[in-house]
């Protein structure tokens, strides 16, 4: 029985060794993780974008998004029921999240922000296309006999 106390001493000694190290750790993560946040925000595409953390969960979704939260933007993880009302979802910061979910975060930023140019190039077009439309609603408008109201 002797041995016993000898191995649960050096585990937990082991123990603390490993939890000094692990909060340093988690804190320098995090720190990065809000560096990337703020690098992805200065590149001021002004959309959202999300990739799915768990692909083979039918069930149940959490998505690595990039968006406006509490009116900043953020990495978030947003959760839910698949195929669900997405009301039923639970948005929160990423930095806020277990480590494992950070972790497995982490690998998919790089995707992420191909997401947000993606989605970013794809609003150019489409504001562009309402730019024509309005130009020529305008012209219309501009083309009409009683336009002595508009400016």
């Amino acid at each position: 029985m002797a041995k016993e106390p000898v191995r649960l001493n050096k585990a937990l000694s082991r123990a603390r060794e490993v939890a000094a190290q692990l909060g340093p750790a988690t804190d320098r993560l995090n720190t990065l993780i809000q560096a990337v946040e703020t690098a992805i925000a200065e590149l001021q595409l002004g959309v959202t974008a999300c990739v799915r953390m768990n692909p083979d969960d039918p069930n149940w979704a959490h998505l690595l998004t990039f968006g406006k939260f509490s009116n900043d933007w953020q990495l978030l993880i947003e959760s839910g029921p698949d195929g669900g009302d997405r009301e039923d979802w639970s948005a929160t910061p990423l930095r806020n999240m277990s480590r494992e979910l950070r972790l497995q975060a982490v690998d998919l930023i790089p995707e992420l922000i191909e997401k947000l140019i993606e989605e970013a190039a794809s609003q150019v077009k489409a504001v562009q296309a309402k730019a024509t439309q309005v130009e020529n609603i305008l012209a219309e408008l501009k083309g009409t006999e009683d336009n002595e109201f508009l400016f």
